[in-house]
């Protein structure tokens, strides 16, 4: 049984595009590995791996209301993220979910420390109710985007 995941918050429509800091350390030469994505059944529920809602341009708000409203540019992800040497991976939420769509979702969630760019945090939630192997293939198939999608790499100095 999935939670409910409305409760936490305002969830992401498939046409919002998120972006995963991308730790170099947990990188291969740069680019993101599955370890980039750690999805754990003892996740929070309220309190899910960190991502960022990114920026789009007016004009975007049927499909991505909140991205128009209060996201962050690419450029300025770092500057929120615990180094400013991450990288920035951007990836679609309807791709992101294609296989999961119910049960795991993005859901708005601000963030105190990411200051003026608060209102752009989001995380996902409800993957602690999957099975392994399906925890397990989500975090695959978030990297496989990933390596679509990245603006801004990892500084490997």
């Amino acid at each position: 049984m999935g939670a409910n995941l409305a409760a936490l918050g305002t969830i992401l429509a498939d046409g919002e595009v998120i972006m995963r800091g991308l730790n170099p350390k947990l990188t291969d030469a740069g680019q993101p590995t599955e370890r980039n994505f750690m999805l754990s059944a003892n996740d929070q529920l309220d309190d899910g791996p960190s991502f960022g809602i990114c920026k789009m341009p007016e004009g975007q708000e049927a499909v991505a209301p909140l991205g128009v409203q209060q996201g962050i540019e690419p450029e300025a992800l770092p500057t929120v993220l615990p180094n400013a040497k991450w990288g920035v991976a951007r990836l679609r939420v309807s791709e992101a979910l294609a296989e999961v769509r119910g049960t795991v979702a993005f859901v708005q969630k601000d963030a105190e420390d990411w200051g003026e760019h608060r209102r752009a945090h989001c995380m996902i939630a409800g993957h602690q109710s999957l099975q392994s192997k399906q925890r397990n293939d989500l975090r695959r198939h978030l990297t496989k985007l990933a390596l679509k999608d990245i603006p801004i790499a990892p500084d490997l100095s």
